[in-house]
């Protein structure tokens, strides 16, 4: 082979090295551009702890329109009960003798029927309670127990279990959700002079940490699900627990939200819990968690110091 023929060879291998490294090159920029790990790690927080902000659809607000609405039924029945009652008492005065002979004659059995409802009112304590609530983990109006982690919730006034949003035909705004196929136990409390909303949720922790969710509830992806909007105030935590607080809606007129993650088993299980109320109403509400609402008798709200929170709310 002559050499210039050499030459030729050697080019085209060169030639055909370079277009292979440029190839090689793009196929590398390609992969750096796809998911990390670390984000394929997280990637289903969006949709497990974004719950606090896809719940907000029917407003404090709202609620309070409701109530004063129910007032004012009220005060027209009890002026239309009232002459309903003069005619009652002209009633009760003509039958008062014919009442006093049977009065007496049904004593005795009036005994024995208190005797068998004294028996049988224990067994019969929650009977009042709706049945997908005990069936969900509710044990009574101030006790619940997580059927898939066993944890148990306990509350005391002014905190009611919240009825408000339960509906026969949307899982996603029952009172009570155990839902196995997504592992999330769920019961939601208020305070009703206030409508101080929490809702307190277990859920798996599918690999992320206290920090994963909390860089989430700082992120502006979460506050694009209220519909009014949201702002980040403060937070702190770390890989065990975090708390974020941020204000919902115009400063004005919107509300302050506070979201709390604690891990569970080890890692495997979270707690997540979402309070919600009216900014003048919030110190207290918060408070009123910290003091009467408990998770397997360990206090919550205690991420964030009261007067934190007052200072972030004071600079709105």
């Amino acid at each position: 082979m002559s050499a210039r023929s050499k030459v030729g060879a050697h080019l085209a291998v060169w030639s055909h090295l370079f277009r292979v490294l440029v190839v090689a090159s793009m196929l590398l920029a390609a992969i750096a551009t796809l998911p990390s790990a670390a984000s394929a790690k997280t990637s289903p927080i969006s949709g497990i702890f974004a719950q606090g902000a896809s719940w907000e659809a029917q407003p404090q607000s709202q609620r309070n329109r409701d109530k004063n609405d129910d007032d004012e039924d009220d005060e027209d029945d009890d002026a239309g009960s009232k002459n309903i009652k003069d005619d009652d008492e002209d009633d009760d005065s003509a039958s008062n003798d014919d009442d006093v002979d049977d009065d007496s004659s049904s004593k005795d059995d009036d005994v024995d029927d208190d005797d068998d409802d004294d028996s049988s009112s224990g067994s019969s304590k929650n009977s009042k309670l709706p049945r997908d609530w005990t069936r969900n983990g509710v044990i009574s109006e101030t006790e619940y127990e997580s059927p898939q982690y066993g944890y148990v919730v306990e509350w005391d006034e002014p905190w009611v279990i919240d009825d408000y949003y339960d509906t026969d035909d949307d899982d996603e705004t029952a009172t009570v959700i155990s839902d196995e196929d997504t592992g999330r136990d769920e019961i939601r409390l208020w305070v009703p002079d206030v409508s101080g909303l929490l809702t307190v949720q277990f859920t798996p922790s599918n690999g992320s940490d206290a920090t994963d969710v909390q860089d989430y509830w700082e992120s502006d992806e979460y506050y694009e699900g209220f519909t009014d909007g949201g702002e980040y105030l403060a937070s702190d935590g770390d890989e065990e627990r975090a708390g974020v607080l941020f204000l919902i809606g115009d400063p004005e007129e919107g509300y302050i939200g506070y979201n709390e993650i604690t891990m569970l088993d080890g890692g495997d299980t979270m707690l997540a819990l979402y309070l919600r109320a009216p900014i003048a109403d919030f110190l207290d509400v918060y408070g009123e968690g910290n003091d009467n609402v408990e998770v397997d008798g360990e206090e919550v709200f205690d991420i964030l110091r009261s007067r934190d929170v007052r200072n972030a709310i004071r600079d709105l």
